[in-house]
Parts: structure tokens; sequence; C-alpha cells
């Protein structure tokens, strides 16, 4: 379990990173954050839900994480809980790293935790054959 300012995060196994994100997140957030998934990722790829319930991202946090995240440290990526300005964001973010041409990580909404899981969970089974 790591805690990073007013956010949380937790590993389920086999394959899950559980992050619930509180109020303002910034910069200083975002590099922890990012070293967690780096962290994460080294071990193998996995599925991040995000809860963004409620969360605020400053415009620098998101570039830091855009410029710094790796497709090889994810399975996919869950957002829950977006309000429509953090989905719109979200969805900004991922444009932005399709477009460097070597992402293909898969992100999703949904508008509860408990949906993401259930997502997760039917992902989960469709690359099952790939991961074998």
């Amino acid at each position: 379990e790591w805690t990073i300012g007013a956010h949380r995060a937790h590993f389920e196994e086999p394959d899950l990173l559980v992050v619930k994100y509180n109020g303002k997140f910034t910069l200083a957030e975002a590099r922890l954050v990012l070293e967690l998934y780096r962290e994460v990722g080294s071990q193998r790829p996995y599925f991040l839900l995000a809860d963004i319930q409620g969360a605020e991202i400053e415009s620098d946090a998101r570039k830091h994480l855009v410029d710094g995240l790796q497709p090889e440290w994810f399975l996919a990526i869950v957002y829950a809980g977006a309000s429509p300005v953090m989905r719109a964001v979200g969805k900004a973010m991922a444009v932005a790293l399709y477009f460097t041409g070597r992402w293909r990580t898969e992100f999703q909404f949904t508008a509860t935790a408990e949906e993401g899981r259930a997502l997760i969970a039917r992902m989960r089974e469709k690359q099952q054959p790939r991961r074998a």
C-alpha cells in the first residue's frame, strides 16, 4: 500500500493496481505516482484502476504523466468516477499518448470503481490467451 499526499494506492493480485485520487493532484504528486507506476510495471504489466471521483489534476501534472507513462507497464487503464471535465482530461491524455505512435494500451471510463473492476475482469478474460 502506498500513500502519496491525499491519494492512496494498493496492488491486488494477480495484476491490478488500484489508485484512489482525492482532491487536487499536483506535479510533485505526479512525479511520485509515475515512480509508483514504473516500480510496479518493472515487475510485470498490470491493469490500472484509477478512481478519480472528486479529483482535479493540475495541467503540469497531466503533462508530466503524458510525457512519462510507458505502454509496457499497462495491460489497460480504467478511470472510474470521472466527472465530465475529468473524462475530457483523460481522453485528451489518451489522445496525446496515442499520437506518440507507440501507445496501444486501452483506456476506458466507468461510472464507479465497481464497474471498473467488472470491466477489468472482462478485459482480463479477453487477454488471457495472449498472456498465457
